[in-house]
């Protein structure tokens, strides 16, 4: 199948739209892309990067992923055919993350930690049936909160992008352990994410849980992929770069909110891991308002 296909760039690290057309020409995106079929049905044709084609019978109710670059079109669509795409990069997920721009290496990173040849198949070669609505109802609210852009509404997309890519992966994930081992550092994780901005630290955790320091620091690494001290830092600075881009907080004033009792600590963590000192993160992703602040 021989077509003209062109790029569409998005400049933001998501973009949520809407569309209703009986057919569009081959083409590809700078970005992960996520497409929900609301109404009507089409013909979806893939190329993908290794020269593999495809094709599929889209109806209401199905949904797919495509890996960056992947082009695709849609052929000989009902009157009625809608889609609602919901377009990311990989820093709407981890924003401090700086991971090759792939489907694969997301699904490695934080928060998924899939090991690969974790799935039993490839996500972006599948058509998914949401039989239950449960995708159509977090793509319907991920449109509304786009369109509004109130208060903490990029993190509200991340939040359904994990979730959205967790409902999908569920049936499909081998070999993961789901002993009482794993568990626990579920639980610390989960502590974590409540208490980051507290003083916490693993010996106090492991002394309440009644378990060895040092099986837990083992454990913690094997199952996260980091140590429990880089999953705290990871979990501060994600949390400070939205305050970063949603409030006006000053800097030393989030420093104190993301659990740094000195802010000077926080700002050698925050270019560390992002590259940036926190007022030029601040300034280059665009807050709203807000007072000037020293690097």
């Amino acid at each position: 199948m021989s077509m003209i296909y062109d790029c569409e760039n998005i400049d933001t690290d998501c973009k949520i739209i809407s569309w209703r057309h009986t057919s569009r020409a081959l083409h590809y995106h700078n970005c992960i892309e996520m497409v929900y079929v609301a109404q009507g049905s089409s013909t979806h044709y893939i190329k993908f990067s290794n020269g593999d084609e495809k094709t599929w019978m889209l109806s209401k109710g199905d949904y797919f992923i495509l890996d960056y670059g992947t082009q695709h079109s849609y052929i000989n669509g009902t009157a009625d055919f809608t889609i609602i795409n919901f377009l990311f990069r990989p820093e709407l997920i981890e924003k401090i993350s700086k991971q090759e721009p792939s489907l694969q290496a997301i699904l490695c990173a934080p928060p998924f930690y899939f090991s690969r040849g974790s799935l039993t198949a490839s996500l972006s070669e599948m058509v998914f049936r949401d039989h239950d609505n449960m995708i159509f109802d977090i793509f319907k609210k991920a449109l509304l909160i786009y369109q509004t852009q109130k208060y903490g509404y990029r993190e509200l997309l991340r939040g359904y992008v994990i979730e959205t890519i967790l409902l999908t992966t569920h049936p499909l994930l081998q070999n993961v352990p789901n002993d009482a081992k794993s568990q626990i550092i579920t639980q610390i994780q989960d502590y974590i994410a409540i208490h980051y901005a507290e003083h916490i630290t693993l010996t106090n955790i492991c002394r309440e849980l009644f378990y060895s320091l040092q099986y837990i620091s083992k454990r913690f690494k094997e199952v996260s992929g980091v140590s429990f001290e880089r999953y705290l830092q990871e979990t501060r600075i994600r949390n400070a770069c939205g305050l970063l881009m949603e409030t006006s907080y000053s800097i030393d004033d989030i420093a104190y909110m993301v659990g740094y009792s000195d802010p000077s600590s926080f700002r050698k963590v925050f270019h560390k891991f992002t590259g940036l000192m926190p007022s030029s993160y601040r300034k280059k992703n665009g807050q709203r308002g807000g007072t000037a602040d020293q690097a």
